[in-house]
C-alpha cells in the first residue's frame, strides 16, 4: 500500500467517526466504477491486523484455561484482548435495531388499516 491510502480514519473527526463519513470517498468510487482494486483499499489499521489479534486471543484464552477456579470463557478472553468497546457498541445498536423493527411493524400496521378501511368504504 502506497501512503496516499493512509487510512482516513486517521484525520477523521468525531463526527466522522460515529457517523462512518470518512469511508464515503470509497463508497462513491465503488458504486462510480462498479468495482474496487486492491491499490484502492486503504491501509489496515495496526490495531486491527489479524496475526496480533490472534496471538493475543490464544495467549488470552491460554491463560483462562490455567484458572482453576472458575470454567473458562471465550467471552473473558475477547474481552481482554479487543476491550470493551465492541460490547459496548453492540449493545448501543440493539435499541436501534429494535427500533427500527418496531416502526416497521407499525407503518405495516398502518397501511394494511388503511387499506381495510378504504376497501370497506369502496365495496
Amino acid at each position: 500500500m502506497t501512503s496516499d491510502n493512509r487510512h482516513p480514519f486517521y484525520q477523521a473527526n468525531l463526527w466522522s467517526r460515529m457517523f462512518h463519513s470518512w469511508i464515503l470517498k470509497l463508497l462513491n468510487k465503488s458504486h462510480r466504477e462498479q468495482t474496487l482494486h486492491l491499490n484502492d483499499l486503504y491501509e489496515l489499521m495496526p490495531e486491527f491486523e489479524s496475526t496480533r489479534l490472534i496471538d493475543q486471543l490464544e495467549s488470552n484464552w491460554f491463560e483462562e484455561l490455567k484458572r482453576s477456579n472458575r470454567q473458562p470463557s471465550i467471552i473473558r478472553a475477547m474481552i481482554k484482548t479487543l476491550g470493551w468497546r465492541p460490547l459496548l457498541v453492540g449493545l448501543l445498536l440493539i435499541p436501534s435495531v429494535n427500533l427500527r423493527k418496531f416502526n416497521q411493524d407499525m407503518i405495516v400496521f398502518i397501511s394494511h388499516r388503511n387499506y381495510l378501511n378504504l376497501r370497506n368504504q369502496f365495496c
